[in-house]
């Protein structure tokens, strides 16, 4: 009785050790969506218009978007204000029209981004204009591309701002 457990018992174990083998073999058939490993990820698109208090487009104003991480905001405004591009291989300018597109890669939605506008030729623009800092809240900003996969797909943030001159 022993030696008919032990035979049946093998038998388990053969019969289980190819249906586990034929069901690894049917896991390792061609896959059409390939195995990703990172962190969601999206465009984030910055279309904006500036002009002074009448209404006015203003062309060559450089546009700042703060980028999370590097700096504080606190640091960011600083150096701004202290006439320093900390990002000057991402710089963005205004065209004769004051418009403005600013693109980067953002991993994952942030709550608020600071976009600061600076007047650094002087008059040749109408006027001597105020550094003018804003701050955005993505959530409003409009999906303009679908994602797949990690790839969350596209946002754009429209965004109206007005210079004040100085005094």
């Amino acid at each position: 009785m022993k030696k008919a457990s032990l035979k049946l018992m093998d038998m388990v174990k053969v019969l289980l050790s190819g249906l586990v083998t034929m069901l690894g073999f049917t896991t390792c058939e061609d896959i059409e969506e390939p195995d990703e490993y990172g962190s969601p990820y999206s465009d984030f698109i910055v279309d904006g218009m500036v002009t002074d208090e009448g209404g006015n487009p203003i062309s060559n104003i450089r546009v700042t978007v703060e980028k999370h991480y590097g700096y504080s905001t606190e640091k960011l405004d600083s150096m701004i204000r202290a006439g320093e591009n900390p990002y000057p291989d991402d710089e963005v300018r205004t065209d004769k029209d004051g418009h403005f597109v600013y693109k980067t890669e953002s991993g994952g939605f942030y709550t608020e981004r600071n976009i600061w506008l600076v007047d650094d030729d002087g008059a040749q623009n109408g006027g001597e204009f105020e550094i003018t800092r804003m701050t955005i809240d993505d959530s409003d900003s409009k999906q303009t591309k679908k994602g797949k996969n990690w790839y969350s797909g596209e946002y754009t943030y429209t965004l109206e701002a007005t210079m004040k001159k100085k005094n």
